[in-house]
């Protein structure tokens, strides 16, 4: 790879070898990502570093699977390690690796979902991705083995990793107040919005039978995206004379339980859809055929939700827990997450302020623009230049530094 490509203008340095964990995607059997946000910030972040940076090699390191379209791009090596239930439990401690990246030469490690590094051989250098503390200040958003692997692996692989990503200034400012990691070593790099998210020409909707006008909520099923709350203002709604209705879209997640179930709600079940596993082509369309799109989460490290539907050019409703909410504040309403009376007024809003949608619906293809993939892409890339030239770093969980361990 000798193109001088954005990422990599002739700068002196020679291309890095660097590893990316992939063991966050799910796969679906048909080739499709199965989960939610950090599925979606993996394969993103892969195809758009391919885009700007032709310079530098890349390796996808995975346990087990390997179906996805992407581990058989032709421009990046995969080293897919074969899945066994010992590995299953250790692949959080990257040893499945360590033979793999001794092996390869790399220099550099990324680890989007954080956990790894525990037992990789020095001196490669390791970046680690935190999207949020959920797990650690709420538990009882998540599955138990997701908690406990936080509990367990949290501060330790935090401390061992080179350079941190998060995707917003909240997350940084509470890793460093929680002294968890040093402001230093933490850069915020914002997720991004795909180029496919863009206003549809009259709106056309992705399948039919869903009800005109609706609200749309996506995300993964679960009691942290704070549906009941989202029925509840659209019942609010309702009785004031606001007929519109809703449609809530995503993957099956931990113990999601169905509004549409609730007494309360019996009377919103005429004009309710509750779609899952959109794919993926599917999902421009339902935006841009949504009246407004609500977000009310109780809990979030970005938000993907609010950039794309920004970018189709639709009015969104966020929860004040939304940090992607507060990157535009003349666009975005917002409303606290446990009070439905704020949501179903800022909903109301978003469906009758004619101000509100021009402005939402000029910006669109500037929102795609200022916060494209391509930009996630070269702002990590420049992380992983840093790091790669950063000198080896004594871990605060490891005094002496990192072992270089036998190969398995």
């Amino acid at each position: 790879m000798t193109h001088d490509g954005p990422g990599d203008a002739g700068d002196g340095q020679r291309p890095l070898r660097i590893g990316i964990v992939t063991d966050g995607l799910k796969e679906t059997g048909d080739g499709r990502i199965a989960n939610g946000g950090v599925g979606v910030y993996i394969a993103e972040l892969v195809a758009a570093l391919l885009r700007v940076d032709s310079r530098n090699e890349y390796t996808l390191l995975r346990c087990g699977g390997g179906g996805l379209p992407l581990y058989r791009d032709p421009r990046l090596r995969s080293a897919i390690v074969p899945w066994t239930p010992v590995r299953r439990w250790t692949r959080w401690l990257d040893l499945p690796y360590a033979r793999l990246v001794r092996r390869l030469g790399l220099d550099v490690v990324h680890h989007p979902n954080q956990f790894g590094g525990l037992g990789l051989p020095a001196p490669v250098r390791e970046v680690a991705t935190l999207h949020d503390l959920g797990p650690v200040q709420h538990p009882e958003w998540h599955r138990p083995p997701t908690v406990l692997r936080y509990r367990l692996l949290h501060r330790r692989a935090l401390a061992r990793a080179d350079a941190v990503i998060v995707d917003a200034a909240a997350t940084r400012d509470e890793l460093v107040a929680a002294g968890l990691v040093e402001s230093a070593r933490v850069t915020v790099v914002p997720l991004g919005v795909a180029p496919r998210f863009r206003p549809a020409a009259g709106g056309d909707l992705a399948r039919p039978g869903l009800p005109t006008p609706y609200v749309l909520s996506l995300g993964v099923l679960e009691p942290r995206k704070n549906v009941a709350a989202l029925f509840e203002a659209v019942r609010l709604l309702r009785e004031r004379g606001t007929r519109v209705g809703l449609v809530v879209a995503g993957h099956g997640g931990w113990r999601w339980r169905d509004p549409r179930r609730d007494p309360r709600f019996a009377g919103l079940l005429d004009g309710t859809v509750v779609l899952r596993d959109v794919p993926d082509d599917e999902l421009p369309a339902l935006y841009a055929g949504a009246a407004a799109v609500a977000y009310p989460s109780l809990g979030e490290g970005f938000g993907l939700p609010v950039l794309e539907a920004l970018a189709c050019g639709v009015p969104v409703v966020a929860s004040t827990r939304v940090p992607a909410a507060g990157l535009f504040p003349d666009l975005v309403l917002r409303a606290e997450p446990d009070a439905p009376a704020q949501l179903a007024d800022a909903l109301h809003r978003a469906l009758h302020d004619a101000e509100l949608r021009r402005r939402v619906a000029e910006r669109a293809s500037q929102v795609a623009r200022d916060y494209s993939w391509d930009r996630t892409a070269l702002e990590t890339l420049a992380v992983y230049r840093r790091a790669a030239a950063s000198p080896a770093r004594e871990s605060a969980a490891e005094p002496g530094g990192r072992p270089a361990l036998a190969e398995s």
